[in-house]
């Protein structure tokens, strides 16, 4: 999918693999200058991969970088 500008930020599909089942995941965008914005959260109901949406309150044309840590 295509990453959505909206009033205030930005709306990101992430595809996501890799995340241990029942475990709780932070998002984050990255810009240029290496500041990370929340993203908000998303917890891993099995071990399959899986898409959700990011909203972060980041422009799309600073966007470098998503980033997923436990």
């Amino acid at each position: 999918g295509k990453m959505v500008e909206r009033p205030g930020g930005t709306e990101i599909p992430v595809a996501l693999s890799g995340l241990e089942a029942g475990q709780t995941y932070r998002m984050m965008t990255v810009n240029a200058e290496g500041t990370r914005v929340a993203g908000g959260t998303v917890r891993a109901a099995n071990d399959e991969p899986g898409d959700t949406r990011m909203v972060t309150a980041v422009r799309k044309d600073t966007i470098t970088a998503l980033v997923v840590e436990d």
